[in-house]
């Protein structure tokens, strides 16, 4: 602004002088072209310096915007790069989750079968002398299949209740008498009183009814 000024001080100089020194009708053609010169010289002077000023401005205003915009970009390849190292674990996570559910699915398959099996030897007359420990869990499992209701009582009203007492309360939800319940755990009468009163330790405070029921049995 101040170099924009500088000429147009001096044109206001020079006409004053011009208007001091002589009369403005007296002045001859000579006059007349020297004052238009110096007026226009100073209207080319002063766009030259505007246009100048302009060009500075907008140069720093563009070389600005360049480097903001590199800085934006710079910052947005560094989050497009974190975001894919975190899609990359998170893939990797889903794999690994998938692969042991596929697994987990293939096992509890094949222990449903297992326990379908089971339970069909028991209907039609067997019994469990020839099981083993996990053969009592596969039955519980599939019989979960059959009455959810009573396995999730299994689960939730009773603490830590092996799978062989559940056994044992899934034969007497299956109306079987005990002398049925004894020949196909292979026990005696004893022995039934037995795991009756360990059953009935196990069962939380709340199953106050299965409680009454079980000392209604001794």
């Amino acid at each position: 602004m101040k170099l924009l000024s500088i000429p147009i001080i001096l044109a206001i100089i020079f006409l004053s002088s011009c208007s001091h020194q002589t009369d403005m009708a007296s002045l001859d053609r000579a006059d007349v072209m020297a004052i238009a010169f110096y007026v226009c010289l100073t209207l080319v002077v002063i766009f030259l310096i505007a246009s100048f000023g302009l060009y500075l401005y907008y140069r720093d205003k563009i070389q600005y915007n360049k480097r903001r915009i590199k800085m934006m970009l710079r910052n947005k390849n560094a989050e497009i790069l974190e975001l894919s190292h975190k899609n990359y674990r998170k893939n990797n996570d889903i794999t690994l989750l998938t692969t042991k559910l596929s697994c987990w699915e293939k096992n509890n398959n094949r222990n449903i079968s297992r326990g379908r099996v089971r339970f069909h030897e028991i209907e039609e007359g067997g019994n469990v002398v020839q099981w083993a420990s996990e053969d009592f869990k596969y039955f519980v499992d599939y019989y979960e299949l059959r009455d959810f209701d009573f396995v999730n009582h299994l689960h939730t009203d009773f603490k830590d209740l092996s799978s062989r007492y559940k056994f044992f309360l899934i034969m007497e939800h299956l109306g079987k008498s005990e002398t049925e319940i004894m020949r196909i755990m292979c026990i005696c009468l004893t022995s039934i009183r037995s795991i009756r009163s360990r059953i009935r330790q196990k069962s939380r405070g709340k199953n106050k009814i299965f409680k009454k029921r079980m000392l209604s049995l001794f």
